[in-house]
């Protein structure tokens, strides 16, 4: 299955009333659940899952430190 993956900015993402989304600062991971789905991404990571399937995310552009995969 092919998939889209938009990036947007998690501070914008969070106030969005049917999303919750929690941090847990002891492994680093962001959690978003969202009608029955949850998408989990760790800090520097080039992968996420959504459920349980692994996604790999594109490179992406990040002012600090360039292009980043």
């Amino acid at each position: 299955m092919s998939q889209r993956i938009t990036m947007v900015p998690l501070n914008v993402v969070q106030h969005i009333p049917e999303i919750t989304v929690q941090w847990d600062d002891a492994d680093k991971t962001v959690t978003i659940y969202w009608d029955n789905e949850t998408i989990s991404l760790g800090a520097g990571q080039n992968t996420a899952y959504i459920g349980k399937e692994k996604v790999t995310l594109p490179a992406i552009m990040s002012k600090n430190y360039g292009l980043r995969s």
